[in-house]
C-alpha cells in the first residue's frame, strides 16, 4: 500500500490531540508545561505544520504521559513518515499545492460527480491541455506542466492496489 505523508501527518495531529485531551489538559497548559506559545500546540493538532519534528513529537508524548513504549515507537515512526514528500512534492511542488494529492494518493475509494467535464483522473492528455488551455490565459509550458501533473495523479489507477474509483459523469461532459 502506497502511503501519503499528507494522510500520516494528519493521523498524528489527530493522536496528540487525543493524547491531550485524554491527559485531561487544554492546548494552553500543555503548551505552557512545554515553555512554547499556545498557537503552537493549536497548530500542530490542526495540522497546520509542514514537517513535524521528531523532538516536538516526543515533547508531546512525555507531557502527556504517553509511557508505553510500543504506542511511543508508533506515534514517533507516524511522525517519521510525515516527514517525507510525497512524489507529487517532488516532481510538481510548482503546479499541485494543497491536499488533493496527499489524500488522493492513499485513499481507498475515490468518488466523483463531473458536470462539465470528464474527472481528471481519467482525461487524455489532449483533453486536459484543452481544458487548462480553455480556463485561464497562461503560457504554453504552464499547460504542458499542468498536463503532466494531471497525468501522473492517473497512476493511482494504474498501481498494483489501486482505490476502487467511481464517475458520474453529466451527459453534457461527455457530448
Amino acid at each position: 500500500m502506497a502511503y501519503s505523508p499528507t494522510v500520516r501527518r494528519r493521523r498524528l495531529s489527530n493522536a496528540l490531540r487525543q493524547f491531550r485531551e485524554t491527559a485531561g489538559l487544554d492546548s494552553k497548559e500543555a503548551a505552557r508545561r512545554l515553555g512554547w506559545q499556545p498557537s503552537k500546540v493549536t497548530r500542530i493538532e490542526r495540522d497546520e505544520w509542514r514537517r513535524p519534528t521528531i523532538n516536538d513529537v516526543m515533547d508531546l508524548l512525555d507531557v502527556y504521559g504517553v509511557t508505553d513504549e510500543t504506542r511511543r515507537q508508533a506515534i514517533i515512526a507516524l511522525a517519521r513518515e510525515s516527514r517525507r514528500r510525497g512524489w507529487w512534492e517532488e516532481e510538481f511542488k510548482d503546479i499541485l499545492g494543497g491536499a488533493l494529492v496527499g489524500l488522493e494518493w492513499e485513499a481507498s475509494e475515490i468518488q466523483t460527480f463531473e458536470a462539465m467535464l470528464i474527472p481528471g483522473l481519467l482525461q487524455t492528455a489532449d483533453y486536459a491541455r484543452a481544458v487548462f488551455k480553455g480556463g485561464r490565459v497562461m503560457e504554453r509550458g504552464d499547460i504542458e506542466r499542468l498536463t503532466e501533473a494531471r497525468l501522473a495523479r492517473q497512476r493511482i489507477l494504474d498501481r498494483e492496489d489501486p482505490p476502487s474509483f467511481w464517475a458520474v459523469i453529466d451527459e453534457a461532459a461527455l457530448r
